[in-house]
């Protein structure tokens, strides 16, 4: 039995999942792609730690958190500064 195929499998019933939270608003915006990847990282986050890799889960979370935090801090304090 190749226990990689149950990553494979995780992965695609993931991105399955994450295919579904992205929608195009009625402004023709594109929303939930922040939630898709957040589902697809749990789930790399999850195959991870059930294989035995705790610092690989453990970087990669913290990865994760820093982009969802301090990137939008980055994106408000790029949009504030003025054009030349």
């Amino acid at each position: 039995m190749d226990v990689s195929r149950y990553s494979a499998k995780v992965m695609s019933g993931i991105g399955f999942l994450g295919a579904g939270c992205i929608i195009l608003s009625g402004r023709r915006e594109v929303k939930g792609v922040t939630t898709a990847v957040g589902l697809s990282a749990a789930a790399c986050m999850g195959v991870a730690i059930g294989a035995g890799f705790y610092e690989g889960a453990v970087i990669g979370f913290l990865l994760l958190a820093a982009s969802i935090w301090l990137l939008p801090l980055v994106e408000s304090a790029l949009s504030t500064v003025p054009e030349t």
